[in-house]
């Protein structure tokens, strides 16, 4: 067997499932990764699949992002956010065009 930086998925998955070890079962939920709710580095969709399936974690963000914004925690706040509910509706990537200080960056087509 190959070092395990080498395996692919499916070859970790049939190690798992071959010695009967436990796994997070969000895994079963369609999960890729673990560890995480509401991570920046997942996709907007399933941002939004998170906050439907786990509601108390977008009140605790909203709340952490308000306590941020009341302690003036932010160094800059070129967004002109006042509300933890701004900062997360710019986390979660809501719709641009109703979220001050989001931007999207386009490539020139050469």
């Amino acid at each position: 067997m190959s070092a395990i930086y080498e395996w692919s998925d499916r070859d970790v998955w049939d190690f798992i499932k071959d010695r009967g070890i436990e796994v997070n079962p969000l895994y079963g939920m369609g999960f890729r990764r673990v560890g995480c709710v509401l991570c920046p580095l997942t996709t907007k969709e399933m941002k939004q699949k998170e906050i439907a399936m786990f509601p108390t974690y977008k009140q605790a963000y909203i709340k952490a992002f308000q306590k941020l914004l009341d302690n003036h925690t932010f160094k800059r706040n070129d967004r002109n956010w006042k509300t933890g509910e701004e900062v997360f509706d710019w986390w979660i990537e809501a719709d641009k065009d109703q979220v001050a200080g989001q931007m999207e960056l386009e490539l020139k087509k050469n």
